[in-house]
């Protein structure tokens, strides 16, 4: 396969034929920033979008106590949810790996497609467990809680040294769902890449990754895409085009409630607005926080980090369609879809009026 070699600085837009891109804004402190400006290089199913001037001043947030932080409590997520009778819910998180020793994260396996060893899906980068921490931190008396605290976590590793991946590793983390359907509830995917057919969002044929998502589908397996932080209409882009999936947007919440009020806290933005950087249209389904979200750090319990971006926003989503299926043992892909539509809150921004996620109250 052909490798192809980019880099980013600052937050200009660029674009790599046939390449994916995970869905976060910044990876500040715990990416290198040298005088403010985050350098990364990329291989073909790159690492997304890194915006550092986004939220520039981020620094890691040190919680005395355990906390539910806003983002969760805006989703109506953690420690009150309810749990239905298939609990705990099973989401495989296709990104960077999990920290395995953050004992806020339950992570009850995973698979390697990023390198050789198969057995080695630790995240080395952070941008997974800071996935994973919005998911699921546990309610255990230290860190943060999730929106689904204690969801049994797969740790699927795409990328491997910190930011390069490929399209080929990608398919392969998709297959390792399809073979483990049986124990895997939800798929939370935080990548993309331009859309080169003329298929349109129902086609299963067109390519490898549309013939995957497919067979996901089909297996039962609610799959959660991040629609993109290109500020670019979303249906540019897949896996977030496609109808078998949930594809999210990201909104600024700075207080844990709508009504627009929320001060600035890490970063710009207009309380309950749709997030400057987040793709839109009519292929976006749903929205959920994706703004200085304090979620889990690499390496650190005591310790949290807020970073931005779609990926963070389908976290919160991904959380909500596991926690319905624990309800809802034999609900169908698209009948988890249809409910978490039906029961988000509408909040205006930019002129539309966009369904907001929130967790269901009770099974």
């Amino acid at each position: 396969m052909k490798v192809l070699f980019v880099r980013r600085l600052r937050n200009r837009d660029w674009s790599v034929p046939r390449s994916f891109r995970y869905s976060r804004v910044s990876i500040v402190n715990y990416v290198v920033l040298l005088s403010g400006v985050a350098l990364w290089g990329f291989v073909s199913c790159s690492a997304e979008d890194y915006r550092a001037s986004s939220v520039a001043g981020t620094n890691a947030v040190e919680p005395v106590t355990e906390i539910v932080p806003a983002n969760v409590s805006r989703v109506h997520g953690g420690p009150e949810i309810p749990k239905g009778p298939g609990w705990p819910p099973s989401i495989a998180i296709l990104d960077t790996g999990i920290d395995t020793t953050n004992s806020d994260l339950n992570v009850v396996g995973g698979f390697n497609c990023a390198t050789d060893d198969i057995e080695d899906w630790h995240d080395s980068n952070g941008h997974g467990t800071s996935l994973a921490g919005v998911v699921g931190a546990k309610q255990n008396g230290e860190g943060i809680i999730g929106v689904a605290p204690g969801a049994e976590l797969y740790a699927i590793r795409l990328f491997a040294d910190e930011t390069l991946a490929s399209e080929e590793s990608v398919l392969c983390g998709l297959r390792w769902v399809d073979e483990n359907s049986s124990r895997i509830d939800v798929v939370l995917t935080a990548f993309n890449r331009s859309d080169e057919s003329a298929a349109d969002e129902t086609d299963c044929t067109a390519d490898s990754l549309r013939q995957m998502i497919c067979r996901l589908h089909e297996a039962g397996i609610t799959v959660v895409s991040a629609a993109g932080n290109q500020k670019a209409d979303a249906s540019e882009f897949v896996p977030a085009k496609l109808s078998r999936v949930i594809s999210v947007g990201a909104i600024v919440d700075f207080d844990g409630v709508d009504g627009g009020l929320g001060s600035p806290t890490c970063g710009p933005g207009i309380d309950d607005d749709i997030a400057d950087f987040s793709n839109r249209g009519a292929s976006v389904d749903i929205y959920a926080p994706g703004v200085c979200i304090q979620t889990t750090r690499l390496k650190s319990l005591r310790d949290s980090v807020a970073p931005s971006g779609t990926s963070l926003a389908a976290a919160h989503v991904a959380a909500a369609a596991a926690i319905y299926m624990a309800c809802h043992v034999d609900a169908t892909p698209d009948e988890v879809k249809e409910l978490l539509l039906d029961s988000g809150e509408m909040v205006s921004s930019d002129g539309m009026i966009v369904p907001t996620i929130v967790v269901i109250s009770e099974c």
